[in-house]
């Protein structure tokens, strides 16, 4: 009963490579039924065409006892012609006096935990390619008993403070114990460079309580700044000294007539 109802697909093959033994979830797996396989020689009937030579050096492998204890991916066809990818895992069958008379191998069909770990593969790349194309230094850190632990770093963070935790210290000690999602000026003396700071706990994949650190290179927007809070003082002065001329001469001339 066990045998009949489980969902793992079992198939003997003989030495030689002659199907000796399916199981009804193996025929359901691939369309054809027991009398369809029994006694078969390859190529099988869910070999998939265009590949046989893939499929050869496979079956190789099976009957010379090389493949590998974490089994192996293939693509087989069924009878309707659709396809699907299985993970199968491969070992000797022996009778009671340890005669080896053929290969037992189990299929499991794999296909939409291999799609969903492809698409989750590729959202990770695209996040990845996003974050380390921006210009902002981000960073994440947890506390330890032995200060910050660097959990992630993008490539602007290592450009400017390196594969360390400096920089993160360095721009969190800026905020003066400010930990609001805020956003602060801090001027960093390690890079000379000026950032503004967005500091935000968060919950990270394990469940632990992290830092997150957006820092964003400010410095020519601060220099310019800079550059026009001093040109306005010099306009400022300027118009005050010839207001003051201004005046003086006004002064003169009145006091000059009678």
């Amino acid at each position: 009963a066990m045998e009949n109802y489980m969902s793992t697909g079992m198939r003997v093959l003989d030495l030689e490579g002659r199907i000796a033994y399916v199981n009804p979830a193996f025929c359901r797996m691939i369309g054809w039924n027991e009398a369809d396989l029994i006694g078969r020689m390859p190529p099988f009937p869910y070999w998939v065409p265009g590949r046989y030579d893939s499929h050869l050096h496979t079956l190789h492998n099976v009957l010379s006892g090389k493949t590998p204890s974490s089994g192996l991916e293939l693509e087989a066809q069924r009878r309707d012609g659709s396809r699907f990818t299985a993970r199968m895992y491969v070992s000797p069958l022996r009778e009671p006096n340890g005669t080896q008379i053929g290969w037992m191998t189990s299929m499991t069909d794999i296909t939409e935990p291999k799609r969903i770990r492809e698409a989750l593969t590729a959202a990770h790349e695209r996040f990845m390619t996003v974050l380390e194309g921006l210009d902002d230094a981000i960073s994440v850190t947890a506390d330890t008993n032995e200060g910050l632990d660097l959990l992630f770093a993008n490539r602007t963070y290592r450009r400017l403070f390196g594969a360390q935790t400096a920089g993160h210290e360095e721009l969190l000690a800026g905020r003066r114990g400010r930990y609001t999602d805020e956003s602060v000026e801090i001027f960093s003396a390690s890079v000379q460079r000026w950032f503004e700071v967005q500091h935000r706990m968060l919950a990270w994949t394990d469940g632990r309580r992290v830092r997150l650190q957006v820092a964003r290179d400010i410095t020519e927007r601060h220099n310019h700044e800079e550059a026009s809070r001093i040109q306005q003082e010099k306009i400022q002065i300027t118009s005050r000294l010839t207001t003051m001329g201004e005046m003086a001469s006004s002064l003169a001339h009145e006091l000059n007539q009678p």
